[in-house]
Formats: structure tokens, C-alpha cells, sequence
């Protein structure tokens, strides 16, 4: 689920940003407010240590011999590895079905014959392209099968029919059936067709629309079964807390608040768990 938020800054009001960044549902707090509460708690423990423990001398000291790596943790790519990695994950591809509405509306008339049976086609025809989307979220998105845990709920929602249920949950093919209800709705298509209820020259375009609209489906079992290589994800998480872990000791300062190091850590570990959100975009993540 993703907030909505757009609504606040359509005015673009003085101050407006500041209703959107105190929102917790979905915001960056709620995914890294428990990392920054255990990372916040070791700074404080390691700076009352070099504060109260180690005189002037052995602080200087101390602080001296972190410079060299310092230094050195400044030359890890975070900024190129996280981009990178966001730009990697990124996904925004699903389809609508509005355009098939519009085609459909169109291409097969209605007449005072044929008017109720031609309606009940048109909405079988969006019904399947529903039930096929659905059947596939089932398979991938948590959230959605705590509401479609059972064949009776998708039958509740009325997506689907007994004897559709049926066939899509052949135990014999071990593979998901998203893909039998796009079937049926190009078989309806033919069947208004052959019963010259169509415009002939748009039917090709119905049945294209259709296409499309299953290639975007596709795309979104594809992008759910060949993730982000996981040597990859290794590389970007290693390489942010290593960055961490050293900043832990190197980022000593005399002042209560380490006002650097905590704008860093909100803006680091925060893209970070925007890419680990989008790896999985029908998670249960809000």
C-alpha cells in the first residue's frame, strides 16, 4: 500500500512539506526508525567512553589515529551504489484497464435486440481480465491473498464462477493459470464477432488491446520472478553498513548531536530501504 500524499502539496502553501514529513504511515521513519534507535545508542555509548574515559592527551591521541580511516571511508561509492541500485529496482509498470473499456464500448454495438446480452458480454470480458490479474497477485502479494486466501473469497467478489475456479485450480499443471482468463475473454471476443455484433475493423484492436494488457500482467510475474541479482543487493548492504560501522568511531564530536552524521544516516539507510521496498513492491510494506 502507498500513501497518498499529493493532495497536501497541491496548493503548494508555505510550510506545506511540513504536514507531508510528519506522515508516519509509509514514511522513512517507520522503515528506519529502529536501525537509527540501536545505531544512536552505540554512538552515545562510544562518545560517553571517549568523553569521560580518555583524558585530553589520549582523546586527541585516539582521534588522530582514526584519521587515516576517515579518510578512507569517504572513498566508498554510496551515493553511485545506491543510485545505482534504486534505479535498478524501480517498477512502476501495471496495467489499466481503461482502454479496453473504451475499445470495447466501440467495437461491439448494442441494439434494442441485443442490448442485455451484449452488456453481459462486455462485463464477462472485463471480469476475465480481472480474474486473470487477480489470480496472479494471489501467487505474489502477500496482502492480497490474506484477502483471497480461499477459493470462496474470489467467488464472494463474484471474479469468477464455480466451474472457472475449477479450471484454474487444476492440481495437474503445476504452473499459475493467470493466464486461461485472457484466454477466454479473446474467445468471447470471437464469439461477439461471429454473431456480427462487432465493427470488423476494430476487433483486431480489441483483441491487441487485450494482448497488451496481459504483456503488463506478465511483466509483473516477470519483474517478481527474476529479482535484483543477490550479489548485487550483498554488495550495496555491505558496503552501507561497513560505512556505518567505521563512521561509528570516526564521527566523534564534541557537540551532544552528531548533526552530520544523523542527516547521513536518514539519507543513506533511508534510500536504502526505499530499494529494498521496491525489490518487492506487493509486499506488506506500506
Amino acid at each position: 500500500m502507498v500513501r497518498a500524499y499529493s493532495n497536501h502539496l497541491a496548493n503548494a502553501k508555505l510550510f506545506g512539506f511540513c504536514r507531508v514529513l510528519s506522515m508516519w504511515t509509509g514514511s522513512i521513519y517507520k522503515l528506519i526508525w529502529a536501525e537509527m534507535a540501536i545505531y544512536f545508542l552505540l554512538y552515545y555509548a562510544y562518545w560517553a567512553v571517549v568523553t569521560f574515559a580518555l583524558d585530553k592527551g589520549q582523546r586527541l591521541s585516539w582521534l588522530e589515529t582514526l584519521q587515516p580511516v576517515d579518510e578512507a571511508i569517504e572513498t566508498i561509492p554510496i551515493e553511485f551504489l545506491l543510485g545505482f541500485y534504486v534505479a535498478y529496482v524501480q517498477y512502476t509498470r501495471i496495467p489499466w484497464v481503461d482502454k479496453v473499456c473504451h475499445l470495447l464500448n466501440i467495437a461491439i454495438l448494442e441494439t434494442s435486440e441485443n442490448a442485455v446480452q451484449v452488456r453481459a458480454l462486455k462485463r464477462k470480458i472485463l471480469r476475465y481480465l480481472k480474474l486473470g490479474e487477480a489470480w496472479l497477485y494471489r501467487d505474489i502479494c502477500p496482502a492480497f491473498t490474506k484477502k483471497m486466501r480461499t477459493q470462496d473469497d474470489i467467488l464472494r467478489l463474484g471474479l469468477a464462477t464455480e466451474e472457472e475456479v475449477r479450471m484454474l485450480s487444476d492440481s495437474s499443471i503445476h504452473h499459475s493459470m493467470y493466464w486461461l482468463p485472457f484466454t477466454w475473454a479473446t474467445q468471447l471476443v470471437n464469439e461477439a464477432n461471429n454473431r456480427k455484433w462487432t465493427v470488423p475493423f476494430l476487433v483486431r484492436d480489441v483483441i491487441r488491446e487485450i494482448g497488451d494488457y496481459k504483456d503488463g500482467v506478465d511483466m509483473i510475474l516477470k519483474y517478481c520472478t527474476v529479482p535484483v541479482p543477490l550479489c548485487y543487493t550483498q554488495v550495496v548492504t555491505i558496503a552501507l553498513y561497513g560505512y556505518f560501522a567505521c563512521a561509528l568511531f570516526t564521527a566523534y564530536t564534541d557537540l551532544y548531536l552528531p548533526t552530520v552524521l544523523l542527516v547521513k544516516f536518514v539519507v543513506y539507510f533511508g534510500w536504502l530501504k526505499v530499494a529494498e521496498s521496491l525489490i518487492c513492491p506487493y509486499g506488506d510494506l506500506d
